[in-house]
């Protein structure tokens, strides 16, 4: 065995499916193209009519392990039971119908390393069409710790 991979993967890319058919295949690939390597992609199939699930157990990577729900029971109870299925001391998710660029979880894993203090990280993104070209939109966060920690805070109290 390699001394550079270890036992356990450190990030598991979680990514609910549902009829996501139409880009599943992408997201999948753009999630195996990391170059960051010691990740799990725990895929959820939540009872999807479509083609998705064969779409997904058509790669053969050793990284990804699929799961599958008969019925649907909504994108919160699928991403709960991926996040209890995960095994990496982080949880990167991606939708099914998102595309990851290729430094995503290298950028992500080298800030939390460093920066213990932090248990949350968030990216921004960027808008394309189903062909994948850019619309020339992108969404960036801009938010301190404090201004995240104080916005939780106020949503836990309006509960």
């Amino acid at each position: 065995m390699d001394k550079n991979v270890k036992k356990w993967p450190l990030v598991s890319v979680v990514m609910p499916v549902y009829n996501g058919v139409r880009f599943i295949g992408e997201a999948i690939q753009s999630i195996l193209d990391q170059t960051y390597q010691n990740l799990e992609l725990i895929i959820l199939d939540d009872g999807s009519i479509d083609k998705s699930l064969s779409i997904a157990k058509s790669f053969c990577d050793t990284r990804i392990k699929i799961f599958v729900n008969q019925s649907n029971q909504g994108l919160v109870r699928a991403r709960n039971r991926l996040i209890k299925l995960s095994n990496g001391k982080y949880i990167a998710p991606l939708d099914c119908d998102d595309i990851a660029y290729p430094e995503r979880l290298k950028k992500q894993v080298d800030f939390l390393e460093n920066n213990p203090e932090f248990g949350l990280l968030g990216g921004g993104y960027e808008y394309i069409d189903e062909n994948g070209h850019s619309l020339n939109k992108k969404v960036i966060f801009n938010a301190s710790p404090e201004e995240i920690r104080n916005e939780k805070l106020k949503a836990l109290k309006s509960l």
